[in-house]
């Protein structure tokens, strides 16, 4: 970009604001948990952290950062105020046991 170039929406916040070319609109929503993000929609299965929560009980996420339904996008300051995502505990896995020797 030159220096003398007026800079754009699209420079400025560093995303496209036009759908990508034949991408439906879809509702979904990033959260944060674990101190990480995660973009889920609908129908979605997530392995993250162990939650203080029985296998097949549900939980709620609060922790909302941003959420896109059918094109309208909500971005919190810094979570959205209200939005919730409801999520049933699948089961908790464990690793892979291993010993270590000195």
């Amino acid at each position: 970009m030159k220096q003398n170039e007026a800079l754009t929406r699209e420079w400025v916040f560093g995303f496209i604001t036009a759908p990508f070319i034949g991408e439906e609109f879809i509702m979904y929503a990033v959260l944060e948990t674990g101190s990480k993000q995660y973009r889920v929609t609908a129908g979605d299965t997530l392995e993250i952290e162990r939650l203080e929560i029985e296998a097949g009980k549900p939980v709620t996420f609060d922790r909302i950062l941003m959420v896109n339904n059918e094109g309208k996008v909500t971005v919190g300051a810094p979570t959205v105020a209200s939005a919730t995502v409801v999520a049933d505990v699948v089961e908790h896995i464990r690793g892979e046991k291993k010993l270590t020797f000195k």
